[in-house]
């Protein structure tokens, strides 16, 4: 193992020279930037780079207009874009001063932005900046860190917010997002299932990346199928599949739903119609949360433009929307 390491090491180092990377005054300033990694080392031996390859093959945003289709080829430094935005330093003083930094960028490309796990905001592990023991108090101070924590990333920027609270939610977390006007997470078979009793401040989903989409749901718990079929279908014998009416009453719910919002996948969206639908609703998954096998490369297996060609199905999507009165301003 030791020799294929040296041998890997020493390829890439034919290539790139070690020293001629250490003389790029861009790239070491880029790397003294980055503080933090210095200030893990007192409670790290290693870390992990989630996917490194993204370190060799860049997408560019350039920050005035949007090229998506070049590659980047500026120096390090002009990734000042996207470095230091996640950096919560000192939670007790935090201040939009410290936080702001160059989050405001992303406000020419996107109108909205979603936290995951926004419960991490509300109880966090403190290591001291001095070093010693890391301590956790689960019951206490979770409305003031939620709020301390929230209104600093909020008013970084005119982005609306989604805290994705699913899940054993701790009381605290709902009145928080509340006050703040953040958008909460509803996923229809996590709860009662009643899309007109939503909050306002919601987003409502059919199903999300870390669920099966609708159709593979059905299938899999047969008794949560019946539940829906006989609370919001009529009732009767449940049918499998299920059929594609059925596809089309689950969006319809969730398009008539009182959320402000409703975002839903694109499998689910296509299940309406059967001839879009994919040979296989288990091959929809995105990601299995505790797996490793199979997660992350979902591919459409319809191509946006055949998509954009189907006008019977999309005529159907667009009047289900314009009856719900979704995107008409009011």
């Amino acid at each position: 193992i030791l020799d294929e390491k040296r041998r890997i090491m020493e390829s890439i180092f034919d290539t790139v020279s070690k020293n001629k990377i250490l003389e790029d005054s861009d790239m070491m300033k880029w790397v003294e930037k980055n503080w933090l990694l210095a200030h893990m080392e007192q409670y790290f031996h290693s870390y992990r780079i989630d996917h490194v390859l993204g370190f060799f093959r860049m997408w560019e945003i350039p920050q005035v207009t949007l090229c998506p289709s070049s590659p980047l080829a500026s120096q390090p430094s002009d990734l000042a874009l996207f470095q230091e935005s996640w950096l919560l330093i000192e939670l007790d003083s935090i201040s939009r001063t410290e936080i702001v930094g160059p989050r405001t960028a992303w406000e020419q490309y996107f109108h909205s932005y979603r936290i995951d796990h926004v419960l991490g905001f509300f109880r966090m592990w403190e290591i001291p900046q001095h070093g010693g023991g890391g301590q956790y108090v689960p019951g206490g101070g979770l409305r003031e860190n939620g709020l301390r924590n929230l209104r600093a990333i909020q008013t970084a920027s005119n982005m609306m917010i989604c805290g994705e609270d699913l899940g054993n939610v701790p009381p605290e977390v709902g009145p928080v997002l509340l006050e703040l006007g953040i958008l909460g997470l509803k996923i229809q078979r996590w709860c009662n299932g009643k899309t007109w009793e939503y909050g306002y401040l919601t987003v409502a989903a059919s199903s999300c990346h870390d669920c099966s989409p609708c159709r593979l749901w059905w299938n899999e718990d047969w008794g949560g199928a019946e539940n829906f079929f006989n609370s919001f279908c009529g009732g009767g014998q449940t049918p499998g599949g299920p059929p594609d009416w059925v596809s089309q009453k689950i969006i319809k719910m969730h398009a008539e739903s009182s959320a402000m919002w409703t975002i839903n996948p694109i499998q689910d969206y296509m299940d309406m119609w059967g001839s879009l639908r994919s040979k296989n609703a288990k091959a929809d998954m995105i990601n299995i949360p505790g797996s490793t096998d199979g997660c992350w490369v979902w591919r459409c297996h319809k191509r946006m433009e055949d998509l954009i060609n189907e006008d019977k199905y999309n005529g159907f999507l667009k009047k289900t929307l314009r009856d719900a009165k979704r995107g008409v301003t009011y």
